[in-house]
């Protein structure tokens, strides 16, 4: 399994979670952003990504640019890819930006161990169901996600007295998580070295607060280390399900189901459709190959009839004067029916490609 990790600062990695990873043999590609380090251009090769928290904001796109392409590359990932994700602190502040909602300075900075109350929304979540309606957590952060009540497909999973997003989902995939879940024993003294995070704690709790907050985090660290154990091994689960089993099993789902899983590569579920997707790639400068996600058939009545319908696309692509071939699976006009039918059937997709000066 590889993860990818956007850092912001090297001491505020996965902490207690990266531990576990670590145990487990995964394969893990760290990228310090505020060190200089770029994001790998074939995101499609990982299988889940962790974004962390930072003592920059969200809107600090001047004085950190690297943030406008890790904006990018994480809306690529979680909309594009529907890949699993989690983000932590600001990596929860980066999700809720990206799928529509706001960044906006909290009315009061949230630092201590706090409550954070789950929502009715998480018994049938498949990352939280099994935590407990409360839990104790380690807050730091004086910014938050907002105006996400409009946004399609995010759900609300937990919040606290002040601060209502404390996790949300975007559809089933990718989480926000605002507090820091991931925290271990030496977080907080890791964390106090950091100017931002120093200032903001004393400004919050007083002079001296750093020993008080370590003192009180390590009084909670076995119930939150608890937390990180579930959260981990129901988003590895999640992340092989997404990953691996849904590939296993689509060839036995209903097209409709098929479709809502694998959306971005499908060009069209009618040929219509899928001729109105090809004129707009063409209109952006590209060529398109029309490639066709078909099951095995087991009649040869369906492979003749699904023969001439491919036949007949050669036909509109050339009537609409598309720039567009298709490209298809023998085992969709009669593979496993006989070598000469699947023959004559492939001759006759050849031949309509070679009428139309196209190509198969």
């Amino acid at each position: 399994m590889e993860i990818i990790i956007l850092q912001h600062i090297k001491v505020e990695d996965p902490g207690y979670i990266k531990d576990l990873m670590l145990k487990d043999g995964i394969n893990l590609t760290t990228i310090e952003l505020d060190e200089g380090k770029k994001i790998p251009e074939d995101l499609n090769k990982f299988d889940a990504m962790f974004c962390m928290g930072g003592p920059m904001d969200t809107h600090m796109e001047d004085e950190y640019p690297w943030l406008i392409d890790e904006k990018k590359k994480i809306k690529e990932f979680v909309v594009g890819f529907k890949k699993p994700y989690l983000g932590f602190c600001l990596g929860c502040q980066l999700l809720g930006e990206i799928v529509g909602g706001k960044v906006m300075k909290s009315k009061k900075p949230e630092i201590g161990i706090l409550d954070i109350n789950f929502s009715k929304q998480k018994e049938n979540d498949f990352l939280f169901s099994s935590f407990p309606n409360k839990i104790r957590a380690l807050q730091w952060h004086s910014f938050e996600v907002t105006n996400l009540e409009n946004v399609k497909d995010v759900t609300l999973l937990a919040s606290s007295n002040t601060t209502k997003y404390q996790i949300f989902k975007y559809q089933n995939h990718a989480y926000g998580i605002q507090f820091h879940i991931e925290v271990k024993d030496t977080t907080v003294n890791d964390w106090g070295c950091v100017v931002e995070y120093k200032k903001a704690l004393e400004e919050q709790l007083g002079q001296g607060a750093l020993e008080k907050f370590d003192k009180e985090a390590k009084s909670n660290m076995f119930e939150m280390n608890n937390c990180s154990k579930i959260l981990y091994s129901d988003s590895i689960y999640i992340i092989y399900i997404i990953n691996y089993f849904i590939i296993q099993i689509i060839p036995f789902l209903p097209k409709i189901f098929v479709r809502l899983v694998a959306s971005p590569y499908i060009a069209g579920i009618t040929d219509d459709e899928m001729l109105e997707n090809v004129k707009k790639l063409n209109k952006k400068g590209y060529k398109v190959a029309i490639d066709i996600l078909g099951e095995h058939v087991t009649t040869k009545e369906d492979a003749t009839q699904i023969t001439e319908r491919y036949a007949k696309l050669y036909s509109k692509i050339d009537l609409q004067n598309l720039d567009a071939n298709l490209s298809i699976k023998l085992s969709h006009i009669g593979q496993d029916l006989g070598y000469d039918f699947v023959k004559d059937n492939l001759m006759i997709l050849v031949n309509a490609a070679k009428k139309y000066d196209n190509f198969l």
